[in-house]
């Protein structure tokens, strides 16, 4: 018989195995792109310790630049506004005032050096301080290496050895993330360059543990910023302003208006199959014969006019 919630939990159980696999390819491209030559922002480095179980591993947040060129793995709407352009802070500690325990020495007076605690545990100054404060030390007789300094001297347990109580941390803008924007719908990543689209494309996840799929994944976006596989896109300067975009990936026409076209125009894209994209505004379609005869007609100046 099952317990109850058991299927939930199997779904928490499915959703936290997707997170990691999805976020196991994105460190592996992570990894190559770096090799590259990308700057990569909101990478975390691995920091898991098998000896301790302590599991806390390698996490990126998809974004990174190279010659101007942003690459956007994963990006919501909501990490839009919560990174894009933001600066990169890092929190730093500072000294306080001088501990009054060790007059500023950082060693504990008349404490045992690591090598007497060593012979006598029980006398070592961590369990001094561990009753100075009411507690009770868990392992009185080990000594830990972490309470000494290198030359074998006690470190104060008060300051951490340093002479200094902790200060207020100080705030330092060390990077900023680059504008970006959201990864279109349907897609798992994008290129953009000079805040347009002009690359995108899926596939990203099936990377996970797959060597030969994040190479050949790096070297399509590597072809893009190279100009050997980037989307054609062919603007035509007119009284409106037209952007067509040819999207290969998925054999489609992208059409932005600068302003709203003319009642006629609408229509035109509505017979032809086009349909409005909400969230990045432009009409888009599959290609085909009458939706590129329609691209040719609005390629022509008084096409805006009619």
């Amino acid at each position: 018989m099952r317990q109850p919630g058991h299927k939930s939990g199997q779904k928490e159980e499915r959703e936290m195995a997707d997170y990691y696999t999805k976020m196991n390819a994105m460190v592996q491209i992570a990894h190559e792109l770096a090799d590259r030559g990308w700057k990569l922002y909101g990478y975390k480095e691995d920091y898991s310790d098998s000896m301790t179980d302590y599991f806390d591993p390698a996490r990126w947040q998809g974004i990174a630049t190279k010659n101007e060129y942003i690459l956007c793995i994963n990006i919501s709407p909501y990490d839009v506004m919560a990174t894009s352009g933001r600066d990169i802070v890092e929190y730093r500690p500072t000294n306080g005032p001088t501990c009054e325990h060790c007059a500023g020495s950082g060693v504990w007076p008349d404490g045992l050096t690591y090598r007497e605690a060593q012979q006598d545990p029980e006398k070592q100054h961590a369990n001094e301080w561990a009753k100075a404060r009411g507690m009770v030390s868990i392992f009185p007789r080990t000594v830990s290496p972490l309470h000494y300094h290198d030359d074998g001297k006690p470190k104060c347990l008060y300051c951490g050895g340093t002479g200094n109580l902790p200060g207020k941390p100080e705030c330092v803008v060390i990077d900023r993330y680059p504008v970006f924007r959201a990864n279109p719908k349907g897609s798992s990543w994008h290129v953009e360059k000079d805040k347009e689209i002009i690359a995108r494309g899926s596939g990203v996840y099936t990377c996970a543990n797959d060597p030969e799929k994040v190479t050949a994944f790096c070297d399509r976006i590597e072809a893009i910023v190279n100009g050997e596989a980037a989307a054609p896109a062919r603007v035509i300067t007119s009284a409106v302003g037209v952007t067509i975009r040819h999207n290969e990936e998925r054999n489609g026409i992208e059409i932005e208006f600068a302003e709203k076209p003319s009642e006629g125009i609408l229509n035109a894209l509505r017979s032809s199959g086009f349909r409005w994209h909400r969230q990045n505004r432009y009409w888009y379609a599959k290609r085909t014969k009458q939706v590129m005869a329609l691209v040719d007609e609005l390629q022509r100046p008084s096409a805006q006019a009619e």
